[in-house]
């Protein structure tokens, strides 16, 4: 089997997060301290990818720990690819934001209630 290079996507990730679109976003949502974190993280995350890259030849615990692993850096990778479109979007669309919330805020209610005017409601013939 191949061995296998993750660090890479280690490093995508991490570019990911340092771009204009992300810091701008982050910006807006106030959650500048939490992505530098993150990248922080990805990078300490990414040094031990580094080494277990090394070990895996001659080690099959770590290519086996690399071959678990490889799941969620895939899927971190595609979330991160979600994150920046999203980014993008917002920032070269300021109302893109407003009409995600309001989308996402707007929930019909099943049971209007009483106040409805009892002419509109449909009664039961019997």
């Amino acid at each position: 089997m191949a061995e296998l290079i993750l660090s890479p996507i280690a490093e995508k990730i991490i570019g990911g997060l340092g771009s204009e679109a992300v810091k701008h976003i982050s910006l807006i949502w106030g959650v500048e301290d939490e992505v530098e974190d993150l990248k922080e993280t990805i990078s300490t995350i990414q040094a031990v990818l580094l080494d277990a890259e090394r070990k895996q030849s001659h080690n099959n615990q770590v290519k086996n720990w690399l071959q678990r692993l490889s799941t969620v850096v895939f899927k971190a990778d595609d979330l991160m690819d979600d994150f920046n479109t999203q980014a993008l979007i917002m920032s070269h669309n300021p109302m893109a934001n407003q009409t995600l919330n309001l989308d996402s805020d707007f929930k019909p209610d099943p049971d209007p209630g009483p106040d409805l005017d009892s002419d509109i409601r449909l009664e039961p013939q019997l």
